[in-house]
């Protein structure tokens, strides 16, 4: 049997954004647990990766985007290189040493748009939620599954599954719905006793698409649903986030908000999707 050759760091890359197959990523968690090679690459990109995310104070004051972006032109006339995005370019690109791939993923980086999970000169760099979400899936009655679009009958049950990579996984999931008159439904974890404060489900980090087998089905009503994917570095139980969540309801309904609010948990991830629930 041969042994596989150590992963390279542009596909390290792809598996921290989670943008290999689950089937690849399950393949590239196996060998990292035996490969010291590979180890070591992840650990020196996982570095690079948390330099981008805390630029020197310096780098924050200066107008970069103009030169970066003629820069990355004329490598990519140069070396003929087709597509992708700036931080893949520079990456592909066969970089020499390590410092001259951190300095092209820097200032690639810099070029994104702040909705990508990094922000442009002046905004606050966010890695943590690149990195970390859910998908949905609902269940009608005859148990057909279907990916969640932007509505779902009021008795479908629902299914979930959830993507934790990344430099800095978290430890911690808990899924959730609030509809539009600020009553909460709980997904994960389960929720049916309130003598109880159940506690988020601890999660594995290098994950991606993990799969949370069990349908929940709620008496939902009609009108809006805001489901929320909240990662966290602590266990957070169930009451303490109904307490926000209220808090931030009572703000928003004051101020006239039309979208859902963020909960004012330090050092999280959330991830929100909104369905019209229809009779």
């Amino acid at each position: 049997m041969n042994t596989p050759q150590p992963l390279e760091q542009s596909e390290l890359l792809q598996y921290l954004e989670g943008e290999v197959s689950a089937a690849r990523a399950r393949e590239i968690a196996t060998q990292l647990g035996w490969c010291q090679v590979s180890q070591q690459r992840l650990t020196e990109l996982n570095q690079l990766l948390e330099q981008v995310a805390a630029p020197p104070a310096e780098l924050v004051e200066l107008d970069l985007v103009a030169d970066v972006q003629r820069a990355i032109d004329r490598q990519h006339a140069t070396a003929g290189m087709a597509g992708g995005r700036a931080r893949q370019r520079w990456l592909y690109g066969g970089v020499a040493t390590a410092l001259a791939m951190a300095a092209g993923l820097l200032l690639a980086l810099w070029l994104r748009p702040a909705g990508d999970g990094f922000a442009t000169k002046g905004g606050s760099v966010q890695t943590a939620e690149r990195w970390a979400g859910i998908k949905v899936w609902r269940v009608d009655r005859s148990g057909a599954v279907a990916a969640l679009g932007t509505t779902m009958q009021a008795d479908d049950a629902l299914l979930f599954s959830y993507s934790n990579s990344g430099p800095d996984p978290f430890g911690y999931l808990m899924i959730f719905g609030v509809d539009q008159r600020g009553r909460v439904f709980w997904y994960h974890p389960a929720f049916t006793d309130a003598a109880t404060d159940p506690a988020a489900l601890p999660i594995q980090g290098g994950q991606v698409d993990v799969e949370l087998t069990e349908q929940v089905r709620h008496e939902l009503g009609t009108g809006r649903l805001t489901l929320y994917g909240l990662f966290t570095r602590q266990p957070l139980g169930v009451k303490i986030v109904e307490q926000e969540v209220a808090r931030l309801r009572s703000v928003a309904v004051g101020g006239g908000a039309s979208t859902a609010p963020r909960l004012g948990f330090d050092r999280s991830a959330q991830h929100l999707v909104e369905v019209e629930v229809v009779p």
